[in-house]
């Protein structure tokens, strides 16, 4: 199957969901973790459903990065290709745990979307996981419909 792509998230005008389900699809395999990630760079689902979500990240990073200075970076050296090393600034380990524990901690106060399963507040991870559970119940014929849930926000 070949689809037509005009924007980065597959579900968007492509009526993937609804040619997956009538050629009686029940499972995707999903690999990756972003699109720049991925085998040979090609998107996976799973970055379509984290695009549902984007705008929320770039909010919460660009507030996020008037709490970072340079002593909060460190510099690796790593692997480029076979035959090249480059060097790369990081957030260091204890800059990295803040940002991850204050993003959870964001999701769970801003996002109404309330979680299908344990808990009250939806964090990133279970944002994303509950929504390939619903298309999942989609491509299945356990839902008529696959309607994105798309998070308000509540400050």
């Amino acid at each position: 199957m070949c689809i037509v792509k005009t924007y980065s998230n597959s579900f968007t005008k492509t009526g993937l969901a609804e040619k997956l389900r009538m050629l009686g699809v029940d499972t995707v395999v999903v690999t990756g973790f972003c699109a720049e990630f991925c085998a040979r760079g090609e998107p996976s689902l799973v970055c379509d459903f984290q695009d549902l979500y984007r705008y929320l990240i770039d909010d919460f990073v660009i507030e996020y990065c008037k709490t970072v200075d340079s002593e909060d970076f460190v510099l690796k050296e790593e692997n480029c290709s076979a035959n090249r090393k480059g060097k790369r600034q990081y957030l260091n380990e204890e800059k990295n745990e803040d940002l991850l524990k204050r993003l959870n901690t964001y999701f769970e106060k801003i996002v109404s979307v309330p979680r299908m399963r344990r808990g009250k507040r939806q964090e990133l991870e279970t944002l994303i996981n509950e929504e390939a559970l619903l298309f999942a119940q989609y491509l299945r014929n356990e839902k008529q419909t696959w309607i994105p849930r798309i998070a308000s926000l509540t400050y």
